[in-house]
Parts: C-alpha cells; structure tokens; sequence
C-alpha cells in the first residue's frame, strides 16, 4: 500500500496541472506538458525502492521530450504543452 501513494499522487498532480484546476478559491493554472509530465514522473518514480533523484532527473525531461512529440506532433491531440510560456 505504501508504495500505491506516490504514484496516485503523480497521477492526481498530473490531472490538475496539464489543464489547471479550480476547487473554490483554490486555482492551479494549466501548466501543460511540459511542467506536469516531469512532476508525475519523479513523484511516481518516488515508489520505487531503488528510486535514485538524479536518475530520475535525466529520464524526467527525455520523457517529456518524447510525450510532447508523441501527442502533440505525431498524432496531432490538442493538448498544452507550455500554456504559460508560448500560449499553446
């Protein structure tokens, strides 16, 4: 069960962060691709037993890299990829 948490937490953070969130008064803004696909993936990556930060800081931004060419370039989807920097 424990090693379930930090990657439902990834999960959950990368839902309110791709499109922004607001609950009440609470706003996250959208912050696309490029920000909540390394977050999910070193909170995730947090529930291995041998998980090691700088491992995982590598493969975070390659695996970025690749979801953005893969959704956005290569099958066209519309998801933001960096909303807050070039508008899309």
């Amino acid at each position: 069960m424990g090693r379930t948490i930090p990657v439902l937490a990834g999960v959950f953070l990368f839902a309110v962060t791709i499109r922004g969130y607001q609950l009440g008064p609470l706003t996250i803004p959208p912050l696309g691709l490029a920000v909540a696909t390394p977050l999910a993936i070193v909170l995730s990556g947090l529930a291995a037993k041998d998980a090691r930060l700088g491992e995982l800081a590598i493969f975070a931004p390659i695996m970025t890299l690749i979801c953005i060419g893969l959704f956005r370039f290569a099958l066209g989807l519309s998801i933001p990829v960096a909303p807050w920097l070039i508008g899309y």
